[in-house]
This record gives C-alpha cells, structure tokens and sequence, in this order.
C-alpha cells in the first residue's frame, strides 16, 4: 500500500513538472518578476534598435475589472504600439483585430487576482500585449505603451 502511494504521489509530481513545463516553457508564457531577456538575444535587441521607430496611438480601450461577478473597476488604457517606420500602415489595417485581442487580453488578465492585486502589474500586462501584437502583425512591432490608463472605481 505505501509503494503504491509512493509511485501515485511521483506521478502527480512528474505529471505536475511537466504541466509547468509546458506553461512557461513551451507555450512561452512570461514568468512573473523574472527578466526575460538574455545575453544572445541582447545583440538581436541593439540591431534591432538602429532602426527608426514610430509611435502609433490607438483609440482608448475601456474594459471592465470584475471580481466574483461584479464590476468593480473600469480600466481604461491608451495604448501606442511601437513599430518600425516603415509598417505603420500595417497597423491601420490590422487595427480591429489589434483592438479585439487587446480587449480580450485586458480582460482576461484583470480577472487574475495576481493581476488585481499588485501593484507591479504593468510590465507582464506589456509583455502579454506586445506578444499578442507580434503574433498579429509580426516582427515589425517593437513595444507596446501605455500613454495613458484611468482606472475608474465603480459605485456598489
């Protein structure tokens, strides 16, 4: 009877392992307080960097912050997507769907209680909306901004 829980309790843990493996390592979903970025990817960054950049504001974003089924904050976020000079344009054409995956990726961060609760929030919420831009436009994206963000106390 121990040998068998001995061997269930490993398999929880090897099954465990490999589910956060997956998580943050295959799936590429950002560590919280950890720097993501390395010595190899630190030439890529400074290349990268010598080309010329432009700043471009989307319209604001107003998402709803719930907690147990309630409204209790509304966000509302002014975003500028940094990308190289030439793909501006690509942003114009790719902008509902940018919207619609930024919208999505607010609100379901902000139902995190991780998210909610610190403070510090800000950078793995840019993490989250500069991949999901990449993984609409591409390469051309450099960054993601916050020129402005209002969160707004609802009445309840």
């Amino acid at each position: 009877m121990a040998r068998l829980l001995l061997i269930l309790a490993l398999v929880v843990m090897a099954v465990a392992a490999g589910g956060g493996g997956w998580w943050f390592g295959v799936r590429g979903e950002p560590v919280p307080f950890l720097d993501s970025g390395s010595d190899s990817g630190s030439a890529k960054k400074k290349q990268a960097s010598d080309d010329p950049v432009q700043f471009v504001e989307m319209d604001p974003i107003s998402v709803p912050v719930m907690d147990e089924g309630q409204v209790v904050r509304i966000l509302s976020v002014v975003v500028s997507v940094e990308v190289r000079q030439a793909s501006t344009e690509i942003i114009d054409s790719h902008g509902r769907e940018l919207r619609d995956a930024f919208i999505k990726q607010l609100h379901g961060m902000y139902s995190l209680d991780y998210v909610r609760e610190h403070e510090n929030r800000d950078k793995l919420v840019k993490q989250r909306l500069t991949r999901t831009a990449r993984d609409i436009i591409g390469p051309a994206v450099k960054g993601i901004f916050f020129k402005e963000v209002n969160r707004r106390e609802t009445a309840g």
